[in-house]
């Protein structure tokens, strides 16, 4: 499938075990053997991969390969769509998968200068981390998804977004819902 270019293998080099087999008794010695029985040779590149493997287009840990398939599915399905909703959804789930992709790291500094009073809310830096207070009182973690863009933790039905003035200040945090709607909640203060 490879290299008849219907596939792209993403993830680990295969094991390379090619050759059927067939069990032989030894009877003599009570035991089986397996005996190679055929070669596979690839039409394209003429060569068996017994012993080589399939060698990946784009090599990842195999624990990471469907995380990398899907955003690069994602990539393919954005670059095509025409209707505004399905960009607007492929879009949400693309910034999520390539968040989980590729997860952003944001300095002790970056994240204490987002804490503060916004609108009825509040956000708490507190262990290296992020926390979304409601005014009811309830709590939610925020995961970095960009400098500026933060997931709730285990919810992505809402994010959050920080904007800045032109002097890099953060003014707002806006709520913006998988459906597009935004709740905008202005800085009152640290």
């Amino acid at each position: 499938m490879k290299h008849h270019g219907r596939a792209t293998v993403i993830g680990d080099t295969t094991k390379g075990m090619a050759h059927p087999v067939a069990l032989y008794p030894v009877e003599s010695l009570g035991i089986q053997v397996q005996v190679p029985f055929g070669r596979p040779i690839s039409s394209i590149t003429g060569t068996s991969w017994e012993g080589v493997g399939v060698i990946p287009d784009v090599p990842v840990p195999s624990e990471q390969a469907f995380d990398r398939a899907y955003l690069m599915a994602l990539n393919d399905l954005l670059e095509t769509a025409r209707d505004e909703d399905i960009r607007n959804q492929l879009e949400w789930a693309y910034v999520g998968q390539s968040a989980k992709v590729n997860p952003v790291k944001l300095s002790k500094s970056a994240l204490r200068g987002l804490a503060g009073k916004y609108g009825n809310a509040t956000i708490v830096y507190q262990n290296d981390r992020l926390f979304y207070h409601s005014s009811s009182g309830t709590e939610y973690e925020l995961v970095p998804m960009t400098t500026t863009v933060f997931a709730f933790a285990d919810d992505d039905e809402a994010r959050i977004e920080f904007l800045t003035d032109p002097g890099g200040d953060v003014t707002e945090l806006q709520i913006v819902l998988y459906d597009g709607y935004v709740i905008s909640k202005p800085r009152r203060g640290n």
